[in-house]
């Protein structure tokens, strides 16, 4: 069965994409942010000892089609090229020092870390840190959060006796961040995209279809109240490569941030962000978020609803909790068999050939004969992202776990508040891209909490 979806937007599963522009009135609220994915959520800086410790996430991609309707179709073919779905994207999160002293290392260092894969995607190769922006004698510990995911898709022409089209559309990101105490504020980002979209949301035509290939790299300075962005044409061996912005190979940027009234943060942490939230009560506030393809920063709302008990009865929240469960993210005490059905969620569909999982060996070491057993006292909170502008349109909805009650989750955060869940609806109800956790590749494993 194919996996139909619908794309509409110069860009259809770049950085920009996940940001989803809708209508939202709120006044100014500062962040009240948490190391949420340590253990002891307080916390401010960046805890000792766990450099060279990383978390990594798996997530199953599929696509829910909306109610809208076009001219054409799209989906995610089961094969193509070689590779079968089902489709991933990962994340990773970790820590390490970034060095304002020498433009040319700092590049290095970004270029030659083992746990990016800068070098891989786009040109292989980024600019240097501005002379203006170099610090002597300064480097400081920051996280690093990476995005990456490849996914086919098919394209059904209006005039389906024109056939169909395949093609590869690709994301990876990276961005350097400070600790919650510096309010989780940028210092680097850097961005590929390879993504082939109708230039009409309506109809699809011969030579209608073009492929845009590019990476954005950008670098703040120390007071983060300027950046750099230097935007780069990635050309590809492709019949539909276009190229963007007036057909320019290279442009570098400097964008005055100044005048940002709110917490600013750069697009490709924005999930970070979500996930500092306080669960245990609905919160919201007021952020400004840099995009690089815009060269400019947009004010958002995020908010956080309070937490709804996740359910073993629905197959995609089952597949959440066996992930948890088989990286330790939870409170063993307190298992269940996975067998037994908690309070069910009619908000998450359960897409049987979609989202099933199967139980695997690994899971906990006391259940007899390889089966998982399946934690009850998972929450997970929902936060949602919109633009404050006079516009409509739905927003991106991202779940995260949570626990019952706030001295529960400062006492022993034994969640990390892992990302669960990520729905990303695209414009004119045409349906929303999904992204799943299916896996706990690896946790940070920290020991007691120090600040630094």
């Amino acid at each position: 069965m194919r996996k139909k979806f619908l794309v509409i937007g110069a860009i259809a599963l770049s950085t920009a994409s996940l940001l989803t522009f809708t209508a939202c009135s709120s006044s100014a609220v500062s962040a009240s942010l948490y190391s949420t994915w340590f253990n002891r959520i307080e916390y401010t800086g960046i805890q000792q000892g766990i450099e060279g410790q990383i978390e990594e996430l798996a997530y199953d991609i599929s696509f829910t089609e909306g109610s809208g309707s076009n001219n054409y179709s799209v989906y995610v073919p089961d094969e193509y090229d070689g590779t079968e779905g089902p489709y991933q994207m990962t994340t990773k999160f970790y820590v390490k020092t970034y060095d304002w002293s020498d433009p040319e290392k700092a590049a290095e260092d970004i270029l030659t870390d083992e746990n990016t894969s800068v070098p891989e995607y786009g040109l292989g190769d980024i600019p240097v840190l501005p002379d203006d922006y170099v610090v002597e004698a300064t480097s400081e510990r920051v996280y690093v959060y990476t995005i990456e995911y490849t996914v086919p898709m098919t394209y059904v022409y209006t005039d389906e006796s024109l056939g169909e089209i395949t093609r590869w559309n690709t994301h990876y990101s990276v961005c350097y961040f400070r600790p919650v105490r510096d309010s989780l504020q940028p210092v680097f980002s850097y961005e590929y995209v390879l993504s082939s979209t109708p230039v009409d949301p309506n109809y699809l035509y011969e030579g209608s279809l073009c492929t845009f290939s590019y990476q954005n790299t950008v670098y703040y300075n120390y007071d983060c109240t300027e950046c750099v962005t230097t935007y780069e044409e990635v050309p590809v061996e492709d019949e539909l490569y276009t190229k963007r912005d007036d057909g320019y190979d290279t442009k570098t940027t400097t964008t005055d941030l100044t005048e940002s009234k709110n917490e600013l943060f750069d697009n490709s942490s924005v999930y970070t962000v979500m996930r500092a939230l306080n669960y245990y009560t609905a919160s919201s506030f007021t952020a400004d978020i840099f995009i690089p393809l815009e060269n400019n920063f947009s004010t958002y709302t995020i908010s956080g609803s309070v937490s709804t008990a996740l359910s073993a009865s629905s197959d995609s929240q089952k597949k959440m909790l066996t992930a948890l469960a088989n990286g330790g993210y939870f409170d063993d005490t307190q298992a269940v068999s996975s067998d037994d059905e908690g309070d069910d969620d009619d908000d998450d569909d359960d897409d049987d050939d979609e989202t099933g999982v199967s139980e695997s060996d690994g899971g906990n070491e006391n259940e007899p004969d390889g089966e998982i057993t399946l934690p009850s006292n998972i929450y997970y909170s929902k936060v949602s992202l919109e633009l404050s502008a006079d516009l409509s349109g739905p927003s991106q909805e991202v779940w995260y776990a949570a626990q019952n009650g706030e001295e529960s989750m400062k006492r022993q955060n034994y969640t990390r508040s892992t990302m669960l869940y990520v729905s990303i609806p695209f414009a004119y109800s045409l349906g929303s891209m999904e992204f799943t956790l299916s896996d706990v590749l690896s946790v940070f494993n920290e020991n007691e909490p120090q600040n630094s």
